[in-house]
């Protein structure tokens, strides 16, 4: 049923869209954002949460749960698949270069993950690159821990993931590196999931110009999918 909803919603956003994948700049108020900030706030009474950011340092976000038990983990993977995509025929993989950056962080965390923020890496990662990383994440969150993510549904997107600031009022901006486009893979809500079968949907809201936002719920520990397998639906999404 979730498959079915996603695909009437991203039908119209389609056709609707102006391709905000060709603007350098846009911002938009988040309501997943909140709801993201909100869980931190008001969630379950814990130790600690630590937040795992898969972008770029950002103060405002760290500011904006200043008075809150958290903890921040900064990967800036956005570094490492930029230099991946402008050099791509260098020897070390990009999954390499992740998970070298990933890895040794997260191994020395002594509370689980509360919330992770992927922005838009998503759409710049094979969706075997997506499986092994998040193969590695998983064990490390606990119950009820959110995922945030952005799918652009766009007929292309930036060739590199933009940064993402927090403004007031939930407002999300997004910068972005380069005027270069190419084809977006397409990830759906139960894309993802199918690649991270220990989160579920929590929560979905489709924006007419052109992004979907995602947000997943950590349940429970369950094994991954072989990553050289890919789904017919995948296969098939946003392809006519």
């Amino acid at each position: 049923m979730l498959a079915n909803i996603f695909k009437n919603q991203t039908e119209t956003v389609q056709k609707e869209s102006n391709d905000v994948a060709k603007h350098p700049t846009w911002s938009i108020r988040s309501s997943c954002i909140e709801s993201m900030f909100a869980f931190l706030r008001n969630g379950p009474e814990i130790e600690q949460h630590v937040v795992l950011d898969l972008g770029n340092f950002n103060q405002a976000i760290i500011d904006s749960v200043g008075g809150s038990n958290c903890r921040f983990i900064i990967c800036n993977l956005v570094d490492e698949i930029s230099k991946h995509a402008l050099n791509p025929r260098n020897d070390v993989k990009l999954i390499d270069r992740i998970m070298d950056n990933v890895t040794p962080v997260l191994n020395k965390t002594d509370q689980p993950v509360s919330t992770i923020f992927a922005w838009d890496l998503f759409n710049y990662l094979e969706r075997s690159d997506i499986i092994i990383l998040m193969t590695f994440i998983s064990p490390f969150c606990r119950k009820g821990a959110r995922l945030y993510s952005i799918s652009w549904l766009t007929d292309t997107i930036p060739q590199l993931p933009g940064s993402y600031v927090l403004e007031p009022d939930f407002n999300i901006r997004y910068s972005g590196q380069t005027n270069q486009h190419i084809q977006p893979p397409g990830y759906s809500a139960p894309n993802l999931i199918s690649m991270m079968p220990s989160f579920e949907s929590h929560r979905l809201e489709v924006f007419r110009f052109g992004i979907l936002e995602i947000i997943l719920e950590f349940s429970h520990l369950v094994p991954p999918p072989d990553p050289s397998i890919i789904p017919t639906t995948q296969l098939m999404a946003y392809r006519t």
